[in-house]
């Protein structure tokens, strides 16, 4: 049974994480992971190949599954990052869609920037689209939006023990 302190009264405002969700240091920690993240990528796909170290061949078409990995992760970070604030639902066409763009930006610039040794491969289209996807479908078992928190609202203690 709850007390009297538990009660919070009707005109009780939202906490401040719920209103303003960029004060919530949760908020900040994932967009700045997923801004940097983005970033990194932008820099290695822009990147003169030269810059690069020779990976050995492992696999047959190596480079796609790198590809399908590094934008399945966008996917997996935006995804976490929409997470972080009850109010905001992780929109599949934003996120997927986003990702599916930057990465066709991202191949149409290596068309482009031909002094760069890069070269524009419909492939790695193809790759970054179905690790957005893939990484979309595992994600949404797993990312539930967190409750707001409000260090000035105390959280109520369960007292039925």
């Amino acid at each position: 049974m709850k007390s009297l302190l538990d009660l919070k009264p009707a005109n009780a405002h939202p906490p401040a994480s719920a209103v303003r969700p960029w004060l919530d240091w949760r908020w900040q920690i994932r967009w700045g992971l997923l801004l940097a993240y983005t970033g990194l990528l932008t820099l290695v796909s822009l990147a003169p190949a030269e810059k690069f170290p020779v990976i050995p061949v492992l696999l047959p078409q190596q480079d796609k599954a790198i590809h399908f990995l590094l934008y399945g992760t966008l996917v997996w970070l935006a995804r976490w990052a929409l997470a972080a604030h009850w109010m905001v639902r992780p929109a599949f066409l934003v996120v997927v869609t986003g990702a599916i763009a930057y990465g066709g930006l991202m191949e149409v610039l290596q068309g482009v920037l031909v002094n760069y040794h890069r070269q524009f491969e419909f492939g790695d289209i193809v790759a970054n689209s179905l690790g957005a996807l893939c990484f979309w479908w595992i994600s949404r078992w797993i990312f539930v939006p967190l409750p707001p928190v409000d260090p000035l609202v105390a959280v109520p203690q369960d007292r039925s023990t």
